[in-house]
Protein backbone atom coordinates (compact mmCIF):
# COMPACT_ATOMS: atom_id res chain seq x y z
CA UNK A 1 0.00 0.00 0.00
CA UNK A 2 1.33 3.46 -0.78
CA UNK A 3 0.28 6.90 0.43
CA UNK A 4 -1.85 7.51 -2.67
CA UNK A 5 -4.24 4.73 -1.65
CA UNK A 6 -4.66 5.89 1.97
CA UNK A 7 -7.24 8.33 3.25
CA UNK A 8 -6.09 11.26 5.35
CA UNK A 9 -7.69 9.51 8.35
CA UNK A 10 -5.49 6.44 7.79
CA UNK A 11 -2.40 8.60 7.33
CA UNK A 12 -3.24 10.45 10.55
CA UNK A 13 -3.66 7.16 12.45
CA UNK A 14 -0.27 6.02 11.16
CA UNK A 15 1.29 9.34 12.21
CA UNK A 16 -0.25 9.09 15.70
CA UNK A 17 1.06 5.51 16.07
CA UNK A 18 4.48 6.63 14.89
CA UNK A 19 4.47 9.54 17.35
CA UNK A 20 3.49 7.27 20.25
CA UNK A 21 6.29 4.88 19.31
CA UNK A 22 8.86 7.68 19.04
CA UNK A 23 7.94 10.01 21.91
CA UNK A 24 11.55 11.14 22.34
CA UNK A 25 11.77 12.39 18.73
CA UNK A 26 9.70 15.50 19.50
CA UNK A 27 8.11 15.72 16.04
CA UNK A 28 4.49 16.75 16.56
CA UNK A 29 2.96 16.26 19.97
CA UNK A 30 -0.05 13.95 20.09
CA UNK A 31 -2.39 16.82 21.09
CA UNK A 32 -1.16 18.82 18.06
CA UNK A 33 -2.04 15.96 15.73
CA UNK A 34 -5.47 15.59 17.32
CA UNK A 35 -6.08 19.35 16.89
CA UNK A 36 -5.12 19.12 13.23
CA UNK A 37 -7.50 16.20 12.68
CA UNK A 38 -10.36 18.00 14.47
CA UNK A 39 -9.68 21.12 12.43
CA UNK A 40 -9.83 19.17 9.18
CA UNK A 41 -13.15 17.56 9.93
CA UNK A 42 -14.62 20.87 11.10
CA UNK A 43 -13.51 22.77 8.01
CA UNK A 44 -14.98 20.16 5.66
CA UNK A 45 -18.42 20.46 7.23
CA UNK A 46 -18.70 24.26 7.32
CA UNK A 47 -21.29 25.81 5.03
CA UNK A 48 -20.72 29.18 3.40
CA UNK A 49 -23.99 29.87 1.60
CA UNK A 50 -27.63 28.85 1.63
CA UNK A 51 -26.88 26.66 -1.41
CA UNK A 52 -24.57 24.47 0.67
CA UNK A 53 -27.15 23.82 3.40
CA UNK A 54 -28.21 20.18 3.67
CA UNK A 55 -31.85 21.27 3.25
CA UNK A 56 -32.96 23.08 0.12
CA UNK A 57 -35.63 25.70 -0.38
CA UNK A 58 -37.79 22.94 -1.88
CA UNK A 59 -37.34 20.86 1.28
CA UNK A 60 -38.46 23.79 3.42
CA UNK A 61 -41.44 24.53 1.16
CA UNK A 62 -42.52 20.90 1.40
CA UNK A 63 -41.90 20.64 5.17
CA UNK A 64 -43.76 23.85 6.07
CA UNK A 65 -46.22 23.95 3.17
CA UNK A 66 -44.91 27.36 2.10
CA UNK A 67 -45.24 29.21 -1.16
CA UNK A 68 -41.99 30.08 -2.93
CA UNK A 69 -40.97 33.60 -2.04
CA UNK A 70 -39.06 35.84 0.37
CA UNK A 71 -40.07 33.88 3.47
CA UNK A 72 -38.21 30.83 2.17
CA UNK A 73 -35.08 32.93 1.58
CA UNK A 74 -35.28 34.44 5.07
CA UNK A 75 -35.71 30.97 6.55
CA UNK A 76 -32.67 29.74 4.63
CA UNK A 77 -30.60 32.68 5.90
CA UNK A 78 -31.79 31.93 9.45
CA UNK A 79 -30.67 28.30 9.05
CA UNK A 80 -27.36 29.37 7.48
CA UNK A 81 -26.58 31.57 10.49
CA UNK A 82 -27.44 28.68 12.81
CA UNK A 83 -25.35 26.22 10.81
CA UNK A 84 -22.31 28.51 10.79
CA UNK A 85 -22.63 29.39 14.48
CA UNK A 86 -23.21 25.84 15.69
CA UNK A 87 -21.17 24.01 13.03
CA UNK A 88 -24.17 21.79 12.36
CA UNK A 89 -25.48 21.05 8.87
CA UNK A 90 -27.46 17.92 9.70
CA UNK A 91 -30.74 18.00 7.72
CA UNK A 92 -32.89 16.69 10.59
CA UNK A 93 -31.40 19.24 12.96
CA UNK A 94 -31.95 22.08 10.48
CA UNK A 95 -35.58 21.12 9.92
CA UNK A 96 -36.11 20.99 13.67
CA UNK A 97 -34.37 24.36 14.10
CA UNK A 98 -36.52 25.87 11.35
CA UNK A 99 -39.45 25.63 13.77
CA UNK A 100 -37.79 28.41 15.82
CA UNK A 101 -38.01 30.70 12.80
CA UNK A 102 -41.79 30.66 13.02
CA UNK A 103 -41.95 31.22 16.81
Amino acid sequence: MNEKNLSWEDLTRIRIADTKANIANDALALYEIKNIVCGCTTVEEVVFSTHSLSVSGKDLIREWELSPGPVVGKLQKFLLAFSIEEGNNDPDCLLLKSKDFFS
